[in-house]
């Protein structure tokens, strides 16, 4: 072939590519003319999300072999007409992760398809609990979700309706604003009521007439209404923060005894006593037995122990930590996938292959005298002559199960590093750490 032919040929080759990437520009553009889903390139990613209240993306890949994208894209194609009508309209998008890894970091996508809430550009933290693949449900879903996380209540009847109490009221934990509607405050609750909308022994409301306010004693603050509880007041003088917000109301609104799931996660991570948990299958239909026993006991023992929340916590959503704490399926389906955690160090009863009251309670009370060690997994405790370099007796080799006694030792300074034995340049380091505990040696 000539030269002239290959120009040719080369020519006609970059015609034909711009042609299809003009071809699935206009496409995208096309959808987005006609209400389909809108496309989101990388560069404009937040700035087209920013104008909608509300937006669920989907994070697909370009690859032909995920027929569960193309379904998704398929239902938000018939979705979009039906959100369009509500106002304000509810938009949804698709991104591309292939176009762009960065984005795909930030937002936590580690496959696909993902799909996430936005709200004028900033994203929902809670998970999406939609229909995936049914038009119909993602509608309702979003709908619902549309609309503001908490009821105005306008007459002093309306509120007492929902206020628990001797006389009635809800049998819900009730989150009560009371704020004037101009009161900056007032958006700052919604948005973290927002975040935990989902959950469900949780109603919002707020009010702004002086009636309810004045019978309530209440004004430009919110309160906490517990069943069982004393009510708790937010006393914040700076405004309402996200972090002492979310933190104010995970301590005051959190069952005794509850799921652990990905809704209420983000609170009961966040409370100041110890979360128990127990790990199993959480679907009421296969396991209906078990988790009704389960929950008997855990409230025996929320009772015996107030210091502590109890959760049952679906294994189908944490089987990492389950694994992470050496629990198996046999575990888990005897009910011996147990821990205790806090600030995120982790409890956990050894030696124990059914849910055993007894070494539960056993268990339970030396954790709160501070009997029990955390739990780290571990390789066995080498014997005293096994160090890294063997002979020196200066560089001690650590591992899991004597962490604590050997490098929190309050009475001894300790070096700690860490390294692997396949690394290269953990090993061309250790040379120069046995110089460093040679002439520290007599200290």
């Amino acid at each position: 072939m000539s030269r002239t032919s290959l120009f040719a040929l080369a020519a006609t080759i970059g015609m034909v590519t711009c042609l299809l990437c003009a071809f699935t520009a206009h496409a995208d553009n096309n959808s987005q003319q006609q209400g389909g889903p809108i496309y989101l390139p990388p560069r404009e990613f937040e700035e087209l999300l920013k104008p909608h209240k509300l937006a669920l993306v989907l994070f697909k890949d370009s690859s032909a072999e995920n027929p569960e994208s193309n379904e998704i894209m398929e239902a938000f194609a018939a979705a979009q007409p039906q959100l369009d009508a509500l106002n304000p309209p509810v938009k949804l998008a698709y991104f591309n992760v292939n176009e762009d890894g960065q984005l795909k970091m930030k937002y936590g996508i580690f496959k696909t398809p993902t799909l996430k809430m936005f709200r004028n550009g900033e994203e929902i933290h809670r998970p999406y609990n939609g229909g995936v693949t049914d038009s119909e449900d993602i509608v309702s879903y979003l709908t619902r979700h549309s609309e503001q996380p908490s009821v105005e209540v306008t007459t002093l009847e309306e509120a007492q309706s929902y206020v628990p109490s001797k006389e009635g009221g809800s049998s819900l934990v009730v989150i009560f604003g009371f704020f004037k509607k101009v009161d900056l405050d007032l958006n700052a609750i919604m948005a973290l009521e927002e975040e935990i909308r989902d959950i469900g022994h949780i109603v919002c409301i707020h009010a702004s007439t002086d009636e309810i306010m004045s019978f309530y004693g209440h004004r430009h603050t919110f309160v906490i209404y517990h069943p069982t509880r004393k009510p708790a007041l937010w006393d914040g003088t700076t405004g309402i923060s996200e972090f002492d917000g979310l933190n104010f109301i995970a301590n005051h609104s959190m069952l005794d005894v509850g799921t652990y799931d990905a809704n209420t996660k983000l609170l009961y991570d966040r409370i100041d006593r110890p979360l128990f948990r127990v790990f199993t299958d959480t679907n009421e239909e296969r396991n209906w037995v078990q988790l009704k026993y389960l929950r008997r006991r855990l409230q025996a023992f929320a009772e015996e122990f107030p210091k502590i929340r109890f959760t049952i916590a679906d294994i189908m959503e944490h089987e990492v930590i389950a694994r992470e704490l050496d629990y198996g399926p046999d575990d888990v389906k005897n009910g011996a996938a147990i821990a205790v955690t806090q600030q995120q160090v982790k409890w956990r009863p050894i030696g124990m292959s059914t849910f055993d009251v007894a070494k539960i309670e056993e268990f339970i009370y030396k954790f709160l005298h501070a009997q029990v060690k955390p739990f780290l997994r571990s390789d066995i405790i080498p014997a005293e002559s096994a160090l890294i370099k063997p002979g020196m007796g200066l560089v001690h080799q650590v591992v899991g199960q004597n962490f604590y006694d050997v490098v929190m030792d309050t009475k001894t300074d300790v070096l700690l590093v860490l390294y692997a034995p396949w690394c290269g340049h953990c090993k061309t380091f250790l040379p120069t750490l046995d110089e460093i505990a040679a002439s520290y040696k007599g200290d």
